[in-house]
């Protein structure tokens, strides 16, 4: 009989044999200093709400491999436009949401108000273009005219401001829902006497059908205010508040990348993004990528009063219900320094 069958160890025995095993191991097997690492933290993954095309800042960094680095996972979950991602980020069926101003303030209103504006992400480039054979020169001859926009609460007002200070009368536009992308074939149709368009590509496309650019809606709209922006939730933020720091730290580092390359290069970055082969257009389009206009994309903090006043234009224009002030509605991030940013872990 041997002797673990014959007899029980005592705990503190056991505990002996145990330490005395890990000592004989230590002279037979030393460690060399350096072999046990901790294992590296795994990557917080973030849901991000976004349409084909939007947010290019986060899609670059997606596919530069920017946020990895940053220890940041991202999952791209693809909405139909602004309002239904503001919605699902205040459900929490998204993390992060990218989204214009004026969903984001419509969201509030309805009693959303644990979203908050984390970063701004661009500025307001849109404009008007007068289908062929349109009468429309200004937005003062508009009257009775059928407009084309996209289903986002700010491409009416806009449009309505610019007749507006045109002398105008904003309630003689009879407005027409065209889907985001469906510009150019609306503009076919031949219903319609003016689209609205809010990137170079889709307007150098209805001016090439024979279209007419006649209003650059940014002239009208406040300097500096942010047209769209990226939101999260009160919950998520507490939760997961280095996480968000990183994510706009990409974001910034991103658009400051994108506004610093050449055009080709941005041609080249920007258009899988959206679904554009350039290669293919500008053979369609002579001229495409001569002084195209690329918008502004956010590598800063933003400038609340001037979003501020474009939320008050959104009023005056019926695209929002009431005055909002949406200051406290903005997170830190939103409005700190890069340096400031950077000094957050």
């Amino acid at each position: 009989m041997t002797f673990f069958s014959s007899r029980r160890l005592s705990r503190r025995a056991l505990g002996r044999a145990a330490v005395g095993a890990l000592l004989l191991g230590s002279q037979v097997l030393p460690i060399a200093a350096g072999d046990v690492r901790a294992a590296p933290p795994e990557p917080v993954t973030i849901r991000v709400g976004l349409f084909k095309g939007s947010a290019l800042a986060a899609q670059l960094a997606q596919r530069n491999g920017d946020f990895e680095r940053a220890g940041l996972r991202i999952e791209p979950v693809f909405l139909q436009a602004g309002p239904a991602i503001l919605l699902a980020t205040a459900r929490r069926m998204v993390d992060i949401g990218y989204g214009d101003t004026f969903a984001w303030v419509a969201a509030l209103e309805n009693g959303f108000t644990g979203l908050k504006l984390i970063a701004p992400a661009n500025g307001t480039d849109s404009w008007v273009i007068a289908t062929p054979g349109s009468p429309i020169k200004n937005g003062d001859d508009i009257a009775g005219k059928r407009i084309g926009v996209t289903p986002t609460p700010y491409t009416a007002s806009v449009v309505r401001h610019w007749v507006r200070l045109h002398h105008g009368d904003p309630d003689s536009v009879n407005f027409v829902t065209i889907p985001i992308g469906g510009q150019l074939a609306a503009m076919k149709t031949g219903s319609l006497d003016a689209v609205f368009a809010f990137d170079f590509v889709t307007k150098r496309q209805l001016e090439h059908a024979g279209g007419k650019t006649v209003a650059a809606l940014k002239s009208v709209t406040p300097p500096g205010a942010a047209g769209a922006n990226y939101y999260s939730t009160d919950a998520f933020i507490e939760s997961h508040r280095d996480a968000v720091v990183a994510f706009v730290r990409v974001l910034r580092s991103s658009a400051a990348r994108f506004a610093a390359a050449d055009d080709r290069t941005k041609a080249a970055w920007q258009g899988p993004i959206a679904g554009l082969d350039y290669a293919r257009l500008t053979q369609q389009i002579p001229g495409l990528l001569l002084n195209p206009e690329w918008g502004q994309l956010f590598d800063g903090p933003i400038d609340a009063a001037a979003t501020q006043a474009y939320v008050d234009l959104g009023v005056q224009e019926r695209g929002i219900a009431k005055p909002y002030a949406i200051a406290p509605n903005i997170y830190w991030t939103a409005t700190a320094s890069s340096a400031a940013l950077s000094g957050q872990r």
